[in-house]
């Protein structure tokens, strides 16, 4: 087993040194990408926000190296999507004819959704990607459902439409993400696990809180890790500025567990 950095490169950024080839022997590319457009999954099926019924808004989406790739081989990727916030309203229609009624009875719940939230309420949703919709034609957010003044989102969280915080360059200068291999010592170890060390009492510390975006190894967070954590976790805080967390800087799953928490 390995640990991997995740990189964030937009088109004004360098490539990583050694990036790591989706197979071996191929030429380096990216692993995924970051930024308003979701994978190619049905449209139907873009995953809505359970409280509000709005869409939620596509993060990233990433391939896994094969042994993180914990739903099996049919599953080799996944799609992270930030939802509504802790003082979200519920859903309720306007009257007859509501296009939005429409828009949330059509929609279909991806048959790999999984709906997380965090301590104070935030949701979010996973979604484990086959290799013809990690592949696919990248999809757009869903074109806006609501009559002007009608289920406007005011509860400080994120959706495909409205969320706050929704900066010019998430639209317009989307990322890719590369691999390179993270030489972690606590790489193959559950985070607090047995043989696990703390990373702050790690020699390599500063190295390793350079890379914040991983995929195992050290969990470089400041707050107490929840159980039952495995080995095969992602954590990412990279997005955090589009993200708008509030309560921690970075988003750890647990791709074993789905063990979820903003740290």
């Amino acid at each position: 087993m390995r640990a991997y950095n995740l990189v964030f490169v937009t088109s004004a950024d360098a490539v990583p040194a050694a990036p790591l080839p989706l197979r071996e022997g191929e030429p380096s590319r990216p692993w995924g990408w970051w930024g308003e457009l979701g994978p190619g999954i049905r449209p139907s099926m873009w995953p809505l926000s359970s409280l509000t019924g709005l869409p939620m808004r596509h993060l990233f989406t990433l391939r896994l190296p094969q042994e993180y790739q914990r739903r099996g081989p049919g599953f080799p990727g996944i799609a992270f999507f930030r939802g509504h916030g802790q003082f979200a309203q519920p859903y309720e229609p306007v009257g007859e004819d509501d296009p939005f009624d429409d828009y949330v009875r059509a929609a279909v719940p991806h048959p790999q959704l999984a709906l997380l939230e965090d301590l104070i309420d935030q949701q979010f949703g996973l979604i484990w990607l086959t290799e013809e919709e990690l592949t696919g034609a990248r999809l757009a957010p869903p074109a806006d459902a609501r009559r002007p003044g009608e289920h406007v989102a005011d509860d400080e969280g994120h959706n495909a439409w409205d969320g706050p915080g929704y900066a010019a360059d998430w639209a317009v200068a989307p990322a890719d993400i590369y691999l390179t291999v993270r030489d972690d010592p606590n790489t193959g170890l559950a985070p607090e696990g047995e043989g696990y060390r703390d990373p702050f009492d790690l020699p390599v510390w500063d190295r390793l809180a350079e890379h914040g975006d991983h995929l195992g190894g050290s969990l470089v967070v400041g707050d107490g890790i929840p159980e039952p954590m495995t080995p095969w976790f992602l954590q990412v805080q990279r997005v955090a500025e589009y993200a708008d967390y509030g309560n921690g800087e970075a988003t750890v799953i647990d791709l074993e567990s789905h063990v979820f928490f903003i740290g």
